[in-house]
């Protein structure tokens, strides 16, 4: 019914029930643990394969000079990873992923908006299957556009244009000369000043 302190080594070889237990050395176990309550640790811990089948609540910051694997759903609030984080499947975000580096992306599907304060620089193509909107865009190579294409403002073209099948219902106000490999077909009314025609002129209606 009082104290007992031991100079020496206590050893069980059954099962021991211990009710507020202090221990101030160490408590060298060398078979399985279980605890039907919680376990407050005050100091440093060092677990070597350690399974936790509930609840793993810790309070302050953790640190971790291996790998850890989850197998299940990780909620993760607040984290700062210094290294890599390799993930093998899907990642699903609730929220905004700001990126502060360099980013790789491969077979990336984004369904909602993405959204880039800074440049963008492409090694490969871009393919979009819905509306896209481009402002002060700047294309170096070729833009190649498979179907049709509406322009709301106008196309300044600083170098050669090649147009095939192209259908103007407003005004085309060209700067300078233009040359037609082939025959200039109009069904209105056209006005011509200084012009020179070094082939024949056909007109099959009164002039």
């Amino acid at each position: 019914s009082d104290a007992v302190t031991l100079s020496d080594n206590l050893s069980v070889a059954g099962t021991t029930t211990l009710d507020n237990t202090t221990i101030t050395g160490i408590l060298a176990v060398s078979d399985a643990v279980t605890l039907s309550d919680n376990l407050s640790v005050a100091g440093t811990t060092s677990l070597d394969n350690t399974t936790i089948t509930g609840t793993l609540a810790v309070s302050d910051a953790v640190t971790l000079s291996d790998n850890l694997s989850v197998a299940g759903t990780t909620t993760l609030d607040n984290t700062s990873i210094t290294g890599t984080l390799s993930v093998t499947d899907a990642v699903t975000l609730s929220d905004n992923l700001s990126v502060a580096g360099t980013t790789s992306l491969d077979n990336t599907s984004i369904t909602g908006t993405l959204s880039v304060a800074d440049a963008v620089t492409l090694s490969d193509n871009l393919s979009v299957a819905g509306t896209t909107l481009l402002d002060n865009t700047s294309i170096t190579g070729t833009l190649a556009v498979s179907d049709a294409v509406t322009l709301s403002d106008n196309l300044s073209v600083a170098g050669t244009t090649s147009l095939d099948n192209t259908t103007i219902s407003g005004t085309l106000s060209v700067a300078n000369a233009v040359t037609l490999s082939d025959n200039l077909s109009v069904a209105g009314t056209t006005s011509l000043d200084n012009t020179s025609i070094t082939g024949t002129l056909s007109v099959a209606d009164a002039v």
